[in-house]
């Protein structure tokens, strides 16, 4: 008995399995019982030959199931925050590998090869492999430099100040610093140089024109302060105070300061501030450091 006939896929080791009572011997160089990969579909004869020399013999078929011809796409390139979404072709259905479900969007969070396993109506099985690059997005930032000028970070990136009133870029205010030129509200578009960019929040420039008074006349201590800022102002003269942090957000502010008026930042986390001082028609800024 040369046993029942195999569909079997392509490319996977079959083992053919005769029983009788006699010497058992197949053609096409098969041994009974160990596997072997076939090269196409044929039938195959096992041979018995008795111990009275008397011979019988018995024959099964083997087909071949073609495989599916799975096609994972072209390999991508993200940044990260990003979703892609991977899709197999060439089966009927596809199971991914790293928790990937097939035609639904993920955000990949490092740079990764994927594989994914098709299966056709006829139950064959193949695999193809794709791979995400993932680029990292720069987080733009926006520092005061002084009254009318503000510095973007990181560094080494390509930048595009745009007007955050109207949304439209300013032309040639593509460096790591701009200054204003009118009053008005801020930001910068930070491009990495794999194309990956993020737009800082918005800053407000209100100074431009205004007369500036000589850093004697003004002046903030101690620097650096453990939380109290005293200011030094000429006579007679009262101010209005802002105090930034790097990222340009408002963290305290005090009004109509007097000369050896104080104020208090001791609530506020270490670190650089910009000390904001508004007079009637003068506006002076002081980098502080707050231990």
């Amino acid at each position: 008995n040369a046993g029942p006939d195999i569909a079997s896929c392509s490319g996977l080791p079959v083992a053919l399995t005769a029983t009788g009572n006699g010497l058992l011997t197949w053609n096409n160089n098969v041994t009974n019982n160990a596997s072997f990969i076939p090269a196409t579909s044929a039938t195959y004869t096992v041979t018995a030959v008795g111990a009275n020399n008397c011979v019988n013999s018995d024959q099964m078929v083997l087909t071949l199931l073609a495989l599916p011809d799975v096609n994972a796409g072209a390999n991508q390139t993200v940044c990260s925050g990003s979703t892609v979404t991977l899709n197999g072709a060439g089966a009927n259905s596809y199971v991914w590998n790293n928790g990937v479900v097939n035609n639904v969007s993920f955000a990949p969070t490092t740079t990764q090869t994927y594989t994914v396993t098709g299966t056709a109506l006829n139950g064959c099985q193949s695999s193809d492999q794709v791979l995400v690059t993932v680029n990292a997005t720069p987080v733009a930032l926006v520092s005061i430099v002084d009254d009318v000028t503000v510095a973007a970070s990181p560094a080494g990136m390509n930048y595009q100040w745009i007007n955050c009133a109207s949304g439209t870029d300013i032309p040639t205010a593509t460096s790591a610093q701009y200054t204003a030129t009118a009053n008005g509200s801020y930001a910068v578009i930070v491009t990495s140089l794999q194309g990956c960019e993020d737009v800082s929040d918005c800053i407000t420039i209100t100074s431009v024109g205004l007369d500036q008074v000589n850093i004697t006349d003004m002046n903030v201590f101690p620097n650096p302060t453990n939380g109290e800022v005293n200011l030094s102002l000429p006579e007679n003269v009262s101010v209005n105070v802002s105090i930034f942090d790097a990222q340009g957000k408002l963290v305290a502010e005090q009004m109509n300061v007097t000369n050896n008026g104080m104020l208090n930042i001791a609530h506020v986390t270490p670190g650089v501030y910009m000390v904001r001082l508004t007079a009637d028609n003068a506006i002076q800024t002081f980098r502080v450091v707050k231990n």
